[in-house]
């Protein structure tokens, strides 16, 4: 099973961390009935630990939304929802840098839980660190994410066994292993 879809392949999402700890995705995908938006949400609100109700991801609008190559194939999951995990991975990068300040901690040592910032029995929910960031209630951390197959990367990874591209492709989405075999979407 060969899917085309267009070779090099760039989509990219923003993110947006509320003062109220809620969640707005931007991404410039078309919703066709494939279930996009509802995708896009849930994997922002698994990545900042946050309920999916949370989470809004907005209509795309060319002027406001990020790039976005094409809505064809499967690639919505793959290329756009990876950009929306890197781009909500950017705000729990930012959150942690802020918590370990706050709890004169190691990055390494906090990590993200129920909308807060953990560090043992200790929690700062997000609202609290960004009242503590801002120095007023307000304010918002933005995330940027970006995926981006170079055709050269894409053709070295085609055909390979599904564990070669898990190891060079991490985030390769399940859907594109088939029969053992990395498929092009």
């Amino acid at each position: 099973m060969l899917k085309a879809s267009i070779a090099p392949s760039v989509s990219e999402a923003i993110v947006r961390l509320h003062a109220d700890g809620s969640v707005t995705v931007l991404a410039s995908t078309v919703e066709l009935g494939q279930g996009a938006r509802t995708v896009m949400a849930q994997i922002a609100a698994e990545v900042l630990a946050v309920p999916l109700a949370r989470v809004t991801v907005l209509l795309p609008d060319t002027s406001v939304t990020p790039y976005d190559q094409t809505t064809s194939s499967s690639r919505s999951t793959t290329m756009v929802g990876k950009a929306v995990q890197e781009a909500a991975g950017d705000v729990v990068e930012q959150l942690v840098r802020i918590a370990a300040r706050a709890l004169d901690a190691a990055v390494t040592t906090l990590r993200v839980d129920d909308g807060a910032v953990v560090h043992g029995d200790r929690r700062l929910d997000y609202g609290a660190l960004l009242r503590r960031h801002f120095g007023m209630a307000g304010g918002e951390l933005i995330g940027k994410g970006i995926s981006d197959y170079s055709a050269r990367e894409l053709a070295r990874v085609k055909g390979m066994k599904s564990d070669a591209v898990r190891e060079l492709l991490p985030h390769a989405a399940d859907e594109v292993i088939h029969r053992d075999r990395f498929v092009l979407l």
